[in-house]
């Protein structure tokens, strides 16, 4: 576990949804606010890696794909368009 730099709670995983209700700030915001500060135990990361490579293996990614998800790794919003393309594919699940 590790504790958010803002309001003291202790979460695996210090993101999105927490610092928007902790906060109103940004992952991007936090991390140029807390430099070296941990966002994510260390044991959650190892698991995710491995649950990642292994969904997407033999996967391919389009060029638009993999754009979109390097400016969400830097913490730049997406546009309406995008996160309502989203929200319809999420749909049903």
């Amino acid at each position: 576990m590790i504790q958010c730099l803002e309001c003291g709670a202790w979460l695996d995983r210090i993101a999105g949804m927490h610092l928007k209700y902790c906060c109103g700030k940004t992952t991007a915001e936090y991390e140029k606010d807390h430099p070296g500060a941990p966002t994510e135990d260390e044991e959650v990361t190892t698991t995710r890696a491995e649950n990642t490579s292994l969904a997407n293996q033999g996967r391919e990614f389009s060029e638009e794909h993999k754009e979109a998800l390097r400016k969400a790794r830097e913490g730049l919003t997406l546009s309406d368009e995008h996160r309502e393309n989203i929200g319809k594919s999420m749909e049903g699940r």
